[in-house]
């Protein structure tokens, strides 16, 4: 009986123990840091590229296109090797520097939402007057504030890679 009542006092003891005060051996988080509502693109001004990369979906899709300030565009297709290169004319070449002049992005600069089966865009603008990278996909791109700019780049790349 001796026996009984000592385990009913130790185990007692231990229950009450544990239902002490603890004191957290975590920190508690920094708060988050808010994004940028707006980034703004730098002016074209000087020697400029831009270039877009677009990857992803479904077939796995990897293409690149760059243009230069002179005019110069190259378009590259890595899965089938072909690369297509030609000058833009003066219109093409007014619109693309008029779609950059008005685009802004209206969201942090890495966009990636982890879709599966999305288009990923990675646009890079270097100038004289700064430098700009953005990341987005499908799902991020609509809101996004350079829907238009990456439309375009989307377009001509497909037109010179189709051999049009």
């Amino acid at each position: 009986m001796k026996m009984i009542l000592l385990w009913s006092v130790l185990l007692f003891s231990i229950l009450l123990s544990a239902c002490g005060k603890q004191t957290p051996t975590q920190q508690p988080l920094p708060s988050p840091k808010p994004f940028p509502t707006s980034q703004q693109i730098p002016e074209l001004s000087g020697i400029w590229t831009v270039s877009m990369q677009l990857s992803g979906g479904f077939a796995g899709l990897s293409q690149s296109i760059e243009i230069s300030s002179d005019g110069a565009v190259t378009a590259k297709d890595e899965r089938s090797n072909k690369v297509a290169k030609r000058q833009l004319i003066s219109d093409e070449l007014t619109k693309l520097t008029s779609l950059i002049s008005s685009a802004s992005l209206q969201s942090p600069t890495d966009l990636l939402t982890g879709c599966a089966d999305c288009f990923n865009y990675n646009i890079q603008i270097n100038s004289d007057s700064g430098k700009f990278t953005a990341q987005l996909d499908d799902v991020s791109l609509p809101d996004s504030g350079i829907k238009l700019l990456v439309g375009y780049l989307g377009k001509l790349m497909n037109q010179m890679l189709a051999g049009g």
